[in-house]
């Protein structure tokens, strides 16, 4: 992927990218800094969209945190789009947490989307760090896919709601998560 991030970071006039590693276990943590620094490159992006859809990615945690902070440098940000589906141990809590603190920070977004469809390892506390910690009140379009998110229960989704004051557009796909009464 080197070749191909440092040909895209010359694109000085890109304001919307769409990339996707679809079934794809070669991108580690040294091709997620060069995607990094790519991304740091494109100075007038405005909307984002990275798919991992059923990876098995090599790289970790501390590594794909550094790539999502590198994004709270991305001032012009109006939308992104974080596809995760069938990733598995890929996403966690604390990758979410961190997610969160990064979104706070860019401040003109308003279209965020998240598909953690079957990600085992996300719970509730990873939800709810990203609401609590955006800023939520300011988003306008919303779109959530927690789809065989077993630790995830009705409660934290009620949660999101409740901070999202300015919604004008909201898609949730939810099937089969936990009522406090299945917890018991």
């Amino acid at each position: 992927f080197k070749n191909i991030f440092a040909a895209m970071s010359k694109l000085s006039l890109l304001t919307k990218l769409s990339l996707k590693f679809c079934l794809n276990n070669k991108l580690d943590d040294q091709g997620l800094q060069e995607l990094s620094s790519c991304i740091n490159n494109l100075k007038c992006l405005n909307a984002l969209l990275i798919s991992f859809s059923w990876c098995n990615a090599t790289f970790t945690e501390a590594a794909f945190g550094k790539f999502i902070l590198q994004l709270s440098g991305k001032t012009k940000l109006k939308s992104l789009v974080l596809h995760f589906p069938n990733c598995f141990k890929t996403v966690t809590n604390g990758i979410l947490l961190k997610l969160g603190e990064t979104l706070a920070q860019i401040k003109g977004l308003e279209n965020f989307e998240l598909d953690i469809s079957g990600c085992s390892e996300v719970t509730d506390k990873g939800i709810n760090g990203i609401f609590h910690k955006i800023g939520a009140e300011r988003l306008e379009r919303v779109s959530l896919n927690f789809m065989g998110c077993k630790e995830v229960r009705v409660k934290a989704i009620e949660n999101i709601m409740e901070v999202m004051k300015k919604l004008k557009e909201l898609r949730l796909v939810i099937v089969k998560v936990k009522s406090s009464k299945e917890l018991k």
